[in-house]
């Protein structure tokens, strides 16, 4: 069943942007009847509704927006902060809406119907919107943890159904590759729109005080694809974030340091360092700092 729906030809969504089944999601009560109508749909019904999400994903609201939580209050007009905080409830809305129906799924599937859903959200979609937004973090995490359990269960999937995962990962660590990594962090992007540079400011903390947690579903997805990526692709990764991991250090040093309003409390700079997520890198990184 997973193998013959995921193959199958999804419904025409061309002729309609976006899809009315995007559209229903556009509008908050649209995101919260959502887990109530899976409910009672049959596993193939409900399968078929994931599939026509994967393949629409980067036409959501909450997408096609996420580039609008990267800008600064400071930087916007009353109109343009507005926006911002509804696009941050819409993606709060739909997170708690869609995590626990697509965990619930995936949670059940055998490694090739999580290779089919990967491939497919990569051949639809715009992959490089997709990762910038929140959704599209959760999204991948999820199936990248899934497909890593799968592969360490017992007994283990098909050495052809391994193969078939191995190069559908390959070309998503491939995609990755081909931007800086540290682009996919909220707070790279918000620093690089400054338009004096961050050293014109306090600091971004006096900015964004919520940086750190908007960078948190950025380490997590960089954890699962580490996990699931090869020594010579765990060595790109580690590179790719290394600038990352020792501004994180050095912040939360400087943040303990520093008095007054620049002062970091406790709990914050040792989440700087606690949620670095390459745990093997940690030591590379420290010998070098």
């Amino acid at each position: 069943m997973w193998r013959q729906t995921l193959t199958r030809s999804p419904p025409p969504y061309s002729r309609s942007t976006p899809h009315p089944f995007i559209s229903l999601l556009a509008v908050t009560k649209g995101k919260r009847i959502l887990p109530r109508a899976i409910r009672h749909l049959s596993a193939e019904q409900t399968l078929t509704l994931l599939t026509l999400l994967v393949a629409t994903f980067d036409t959501l609201d909450v997408v096609v927006d996420a580039p609008l939580l990267d800008q600064l209050d400071t930087a916007t007009s009353a109109e343009g902060r507005a926006r911002r905080v509804a696009v941050e409830a819409k993606t709060e809305a739909l997170l708690n809406s869609i995590v626990a129906p697509v965990m619930a799924v995936v949670g059940q599937a055998q490694l090739r119907m999580v290779t089919g859903m990967l491939g497919l959200l990569m051949d639809r979609n715009d992959l490089v919107r997709v990762v910038r937004s929140k959704p599209g973090l959760a999204f991948l995490t999820i199936l990248l943890s899934r497909a890593e359990s799968l592969k360490q269960a017992t007994p283990a999937p098909e050495p052809a159904e391994l193969e078939q995962w191995h190069r559908t990962f390959t070309h998503l660590f491939g995609v990755l590759q081909q931007q800086q990594l540290v682009a996919l962090f909220p707070s790279t992007r918000l620093a690089a729109a400054l338009p004096f540079g961050i050293a014109q400011y306090q600091s971004l903390d006096a900015l964004r005080p919520e940086a750190d947690f908007d960078d948190e579903p950025v380490w997590r997805f960089l954890a699962a694809v580490a996990v699931c990526a090869d020594p010579d692709q765990q060595q790109v990764l580690v590179t790719g974030v290394r600038d990352k991991v020792i501004e994180g250090v050095r912040a939360a040093r400087q943040g303990a340091k520093a008095k007054g309003a620049q002062a970091v409390a406790p709990e914050k700079a040792a989440f700087k360092i606690v949620r670095l997520p390459v745990s093997h890198s940690l030591a590379l990184f420290r010998a070098g700092d």
